[in-house]
């Protein structure tokens, strides 16, 4: 993912066609779904070897609103009918060669390109990368899946009512199959879904893109995103594109129809800026708070080094730094992404967002290996410890670093559940550490004894 989706013109030329004036060919006229027909069932069944839960979904932009990623969702804007552009044969409506000029003279942007369908890409694309700040900290394989259904989720904007929420449904289906597991290779199998589902959109998408009846529909569309980006006075506006689309269908002359058209792609143009413009603001501030937590966390670090004095143990520094990580999940999270840089990560950074890797560079590698030499420090002297105390039977101290090759389900539910991961690991840390403090007691110290028949196994 490139900076570069941060600039919608850079990105406009990105997702553009490179055909500018492609030929479009003269189609039966559409009286309903595509070629007259219900589009099909796309949603996929789970996999038997996992069952769907329901409630264990990506992170939608719901929840990125919870997480202050997105503003507050506007209310639910009235539907807009989707009905097909018909042509008869009275003059007073529009033939494919009017659409075809119509959509040449106004559903352009400054390059030229198709405006409708290039915005909502670019919108899409914009979702993508918000998505991927916004969720530091989870699986790589989790990230990718998600910025690849957004710019799934931007394609429907073009189609049909009914081709788009077939497809919607199979999305979601998938969507909620990859949340659900915690298992990398089963999600694997999901994703593969997901990319069969996504060969399907582009050949109809494509098709769209080709059909002058189609792309001017697509125009009176509501824009990609909509539901939650819009403020209540953009809905509105929205509102008035669906009106404009009915004027559209009514109208019985060229010149209003190209009065009208022009207005529709003027508003919708209108409507796509104003995503992207919330989306924007909303990935600075996504980036922000992830800074910060990041922050928070290389101060517990520092916090840790700075203990001193006899009790300045390996083990009593990682439980320092532990408690602050298991805080909530926020840090949870802000940690297990620190915790994924490595030399390959950082390499690729410094390609694709290079002021994040000067942050890294600068602070990461040297406190990781830090860390990893506490966690073996913690294991060699837990191990020693077992040797002094055979009498009680603990497992060994869980590492923080190894948190993220176990990570949970990738749900809604994801940071609270790292979070307790970590505190899993702080509450082994703390017993190693005692019982390391116990092992150097006396063999009749009454503390020791006192330990000991607190941990020996019940009869």
């Amino acid at each position: 993912m490139t900076t570069s989706a941060l600039n919608p013109s850079v990105a406009a030329r990105a997702a553009a066609h490179t055909n500018t004036e492609p030929h479009i060919p003269v189609v039966a006229t559409r009286t309903g779904a595509r070629d007259g027909r219900r589009p099909p069932d796309y949603r996929r069944r789970p996999h038997p070897q996992h069952k769907q839960s329901p409630s264990a979904a990506l992170p939608t932009s719901t929840q990125l609103t919870n997480r202050g990623a997105l503003p507050p969702a506007a209310p639910t804007p009235p539907t807009i009918a989707a009905g097909p552009l018909e042509s008869t044969p009275d003059e007073r409506s529009a033939t494919d060669t009017e659409l075809t000029s119509l959509l040449a003279r106004h559903d352009k942007d400054a390059s030229g390109d198709n405006a409708n369908a290039t915005l909502d890409a670019v919108n899409a694309q914009l979702h993508a990368r918000l998505a991927d700040v916004s969720m530091a900290g989870y699986p790589d394989d989790v990230r990718r899946f998600e910025q690849d259904e957004q710019r799934d989720l931007g394609k429907l904007a073009q189609l049909s009512t009914d081709d788009a929420a077939a497809y919607r449904d199979g999305i979601n289906i998938n969507a909620g199959n990859v949340g659900s597991t915690p298992n990398a290779w089963l999600r694997g199998l999901y994703e593969h879904d997901e990319d069969g589902l996504r060969a399907e959109i582009d050949t109809v998408h494509l098709e769209a893109e080709t059909d002058p009846r189609e792309r001017a529909q697509a125009v009176f569309n509501a824009p990609f995103d909509h539901e939650k980006l819009l403020a209540p006075q953009e809905q509105r506006s929205l509102a008035a594109l669906g009106e404009l689309r009915q004027q559209f269908r009514a109208a019985s002359t060229v010149a209003d129809r190209d009065k009208i058209f022009s207005d529709a792609c003027a508003l919708k143009q209108s409507l796509q800026n104003r995503i992207s413009d919330v989306i924007i603001d909303a990935i600075h501030a996504q980036k922000k708070a992830e800074a910060a937590n990041e922050n928070d966390v290389m101060q517990a670090f520092e916090g840790a080094r700075s203990l001193s004095g006899p009790g300045a143990t390996s083990g009593a520094r990682l439980a320092y730094f532990a408690s602050r990580i298991a805080a909530d999940a926020a840090h949870a999270r802000a940690f297990t992404e620190l915790r994924n840089v490595t030399p390959e990560r950082l390499a690729q950074l410094d390609k694709d967002d290079p002021e994040r890797y000067r942050q890294l560079a600068a602070l990461a590698p040297e406190r990781l290996a830090q860390l990893t030499q506490w966690e073996n420090e913690l294991a060699a002297q837990d191990s020693d410890a077992a040797r002094r105390l055979p009498e009680v039977t603990l497992d060994p101290p869980k590492n923080l670093s190894d948190v993220r090759f176990y990570t949970p389900a990738p749900g809604p539910d994801y940071g609270e559940n790292l979070r307790n991961l970590y505190g899993d690991a702080l509450r082994s840390i703390v017993a190693a550490e005692k019982r390391i403090s116990i092992s150097h007691e006396r063999p009749s110290s009454p503390v020791r004894q006192n330990y000991i028949k607190l941990h020996q196994p019940e009869s």
